[in-house]
């Protein structure tokens, strides 16, 4: 199943909260577009309302908000905060027609992991967002899931500091091995070979983001 189609997770449907001043004008266009994957999409104009749903049930996997809101011209940053500071764990997408490198600087040091502009002519943001939810609602999953096992008591600090620096090691390696391969494949050789070696690299990719995750956000502790 593809991104774009994909609706679910292992744990039920993919959760998503768009928070936006204007929804009640994006309703017929916007919202609709983005209803049509299956998600459970739920709409909110305010950023109170953003906050009271955060501490609520079910748990949300992505939050995507506008930034200019009432509360402000970077009104969707108190969003950002509260979803941060909520759980760290919860992916969030900055969705803006007023884009500037000092906004998106100021989200991305809260855990945005997607800055949209809504009026770049180059890529339609409803396309955009699409593809980049199922995508980041499984890793809010995955990292809620490693998290859960640490409190469980199943992973100690210790494994995981271990286990980072393996991972930060096997990635050295991937990285060599694809390079051969790549210069091979120059050569017409190998091309099969390539594809396998791009998908370890990817997976040894994956698991460093959320090792590093854990050991920054969970441990409270800077990685190198």
């Amino acid at each position: 199943m593809t991104s774009e189609t994909q609706s679910s997770l292992p744990g039920g449907p993919i959760r998503v909260l768009l928070v936006d001043d204007e929804i009640e004008e994006m309703a017929d266009t916007f919202v609709r577009s983005l209803s049509r994957h299956g998600w459970e999409l739920e709409t909110l104009a305010t950023v109170a309302e953003a906050k009271r749903r955060l501490q609520e049930d079910p748990p949300l996997d992505v939050v995507v908000t506008d930034m200019v809101m009432p509360e402000g011209d970077e009104g969707g940053l108190h969003v950002v905060e509260a979803a941060h500071q909520h759980d760290p764990a919860l992916r969030i997408i900055v969705l803006t027609a007023r884009g500037t490198p000092a906004t998106a600087f100021a989200s991305g040091r809260r855990g945005v992991r997607a800055y949209v502009d809504k009026l770049n002519p180059s890529e339609d943001p409803e396309d955009k967002i699409a593809f980049l939810v199922p995508i980041l609602a499984k890793e809010t999953r995955r990292i809620r899931q490693i998290r859960e096992k640490v409190q469980e008591g199943a992973l100690d600090a210790e494994s995981l500091r271990a286990t980072l620096e393996m991972a930060r090691e096997a990635r050295e390696r991937f990285s060599h091995d694809l390079d051969a391969l790549t210069e091979a494949a120059e050569r017409g050789r190998f091309e099969a070979a390539i594809g396998s070696g791009r998908e370890a690299a990817d997976a040894c990719e994956e698991l460093l983001m959320y090792l590093d995750y854990f050991v920054s956000e969970s441990l409270g502790e800077e990685t190198p």
